[in-house]
C-alpha cells in the first residue's frame, strides 16, 4: 500500500511539474510564435500595398493590435494595423478586414495614406485570403490583369467616408462586393481610430 502512496505521489508530483513547466514555456514562445504567423500570411500583402511608399521602418515589427469590436462568445475581435513610417511619422495604414464573396472569409489589406498628396485616400489593396471559385470570383483577387484592372478602381478614392459601389467583375459580382465590404470596414475602422493609428 506504500508503495503505491509513494508512486502516486511521485506521478503527481512529475505531472505538476510538467505542466508548469509547459505553461511557462507557452507563455515565453506565444508572441513570438504569433509574429511569426503575422509576417508568413500577412507580410505580402503589406509589402504590396506599401510598395514604392519609401517607409523605413518595418510595419511587422510596429503593427498595432486594434480591437473593433466582440463576438458572440463575447471575445475582443482584433484587427491587425501596420503603419508604414518615413523619419519616425507615419505615412500610411494598412488594415486588414474581411468580406463575405461567395464563400466567407475574404480577406482584404486596404493601404490609406494619412500624410502628403495621399492623405485620407486609399493607397492600394490586396487580397490576404480568398476561397473563391477558380475561374469566377478568383479573377478579381488574382494576379490577372482583369484582377489588378478591378483592385486599381479603389486607388485614391476617399477614405473619409464610404464607397457605395465599384464596376463588378461580370461573373464575379459576389467577390467584388465582398471586397467592397472588406474596404468599407476597413476605413469605417482608419475613420473611428485615426487618431489613435496616426500616432
Amino acid at each position: 500500500m506504500k508503495k503505491i502512496i509513494n508512486l502516486t505521489v511521485v506521478l503527481t508530483v512529475i505531472t505538476c511539474v510538467s505542466g508548469l513547466a509547459l505553461s511557462y514555456v507557452h507563455k515565453i514562445t506565444a508572441a513570438p510564435i504569433k509574429l511569426t504567423k503575422i509576417k508568413q500570411v500577412k507580410a505580402p500583402a503589406v509589402a504590396v500595398v506599401f510598395e514604392g511608399l519609401g517607409a523605413d521602418n518595418d510595419p511587422m515589427a510596429d503593427l498595432k493590435e486594434l480591437p473593433v469590436g466582440q463576438d458572440a462568445r463575447g471575445r475582443d475581435i482584433v484587427r491587425y494595423v501596420f503603419p508604414a513610417k518615413k523619419g519616425g511619422q507615419v505615412i500610411a495604414v494598412a488594415i486588414e478586414e474581411f468580406g463575405n464573396g461567395y464563400h466567407e472569409g475574404l480577406g482584404v489589406m486596404t493601404a490609406i495614406g494619412v500624410t502628403g498628396e495621399q492623405q485620407d485616400k486609399i493607397i492600394k489593396i490586396q487580397v490576404t485570403s480568398s476561397a473563391e471559385t477558380p475561374g469566377k470570383g478568383d479573377r478579381a483577387t488574382g494576379s490577372s490583369q482583369e484582377g489588378i484592372d478591378f483592385r486599381k478602381q479603389f486607388e485614391g478614392q476617399a477614405a473619409t467616408g464610404k464607397i457605395e459601389s465599384v464596376d463588378a467583375l461580370s461573373g464575379a459580382t459576389m467577390t467584388s462586393n465582398g471586397m467592397l465590404e472588406a474596404v468599407n470596414k476597413a476605413l469605417e475602422i482608419y475613420q473611428k481610430n485615426k487618431d489613435k493609428l496616426t500616432s
